[in-house]
């Protein structure tokens, strides 16, 4: 039984591990050579916008430097209490971009 369930686990992590080298290959052979790395930008919404800022830099500590730079962080129509949360965290990081007003 413990057999029949160490092996379809670890059976099961190597496909991930495998299809994780394969995604990574793709994008580098996709990717255009000498480019810059990208701006991640996201436009956050007044109910989950501190969750929305967390995830983006999450997912940017977890992706490759080359990758993403920084976040570009778009706030409209959000309330004071929010804007000062998000105004904090982006002060205290150097590789978030905070766009205050696009007008």
């Amino acid at each position: 039984m413990w057999l029949v369930l160490s092996v379809c686990f670890v059976t099961f992590t190597a496909i991930l591990g495998i299809t994780e080298i394969l995604r990574r290959f793709w994008l580098f052979l996709m990717r255009p050579k000498g480019t810059p790395p990208a701006i991640m930008v996201i436009n956050l919404k007044e109910e989950f916008a501190v969750q929305q800022l967390r995830y983006a830099l999450e997912f940017l500590s977890w992706e490759k430097k080359g990758d993403f730079s920084s976040v570009a962080v778009i706030s409209t129509e959000l309330s004071e209490k929010t804007y000062n949360e998000i105004k904090k965290i982006a002060n205290s990081r150097n590789d978030v971009i905070f766009c205050e007003d696009l007008n």
